[in-house]
């Protein structure tokens, strides 16, 4: 893997294989005995992905966000941008109006799990697009 970038001064650690990353991302989200799951979880997405998503979520944290469950978000912000690659590598991603629907249906998903507000940040932090994620979260309240 590559250096970890965007982590700040405290963050010097090279990450130059997946059990080094695995240690990182557990101390980092405060949970030094999930090595092992951490370890699952990652090895069924594009390493890439995963190390993007740290580096996103860190990046929250360190901004001086409020994140309940850091590790549970790290996971949830892997999946859905797992799955808009996935999607854009398939050619659906590229239709303005089916990413608009995929995107809301994440959005409805994660709802059930995740306050408004992280629903919000988890589709920023995977879409990178304000005006989209407002998109997103306004047709969701005119659905309800």
């Amino acid at each position: 893997m590559e250096n970890l970038r965007g982590m700040g001064d405290g963050f010097s650690t090279i990450v130059d294989n997946m059990g080094t990353f695995v240690a990182t991302v557990a101390r980092q989200f405060g949970v030094p005995d999930e090595e092992k799951s951490i370890a699952g979880f990652t090895a069924k997405y594009d390493a890439a992905i995963v190390l993007k998503a740290f580096e996103t979520v860190v990046a929250r944290l360190e901004r001086g966000d409020t994140i309940d469950n850091p590790i549970a978000y790290f996971y949830t912000v892997v999946k859905v941008m797992q799955a808009e690659q996935d999607e854009r590598e398939s050619g659906h991603g590229d239709d303005d109006r089916k990413r608009l629907v995929i995107a809301r249906n994440w959005a409805r998903t994660l709802l059930r799990e995740w306050p408004p507000h992280q629903v919000r940040a988890i589709l920023a932090d995977t879409y990178r697009s304000p005006e989209f994620v407002d998109e997103v979260m306004a047709d969701l309240g005119r659905d309800r």
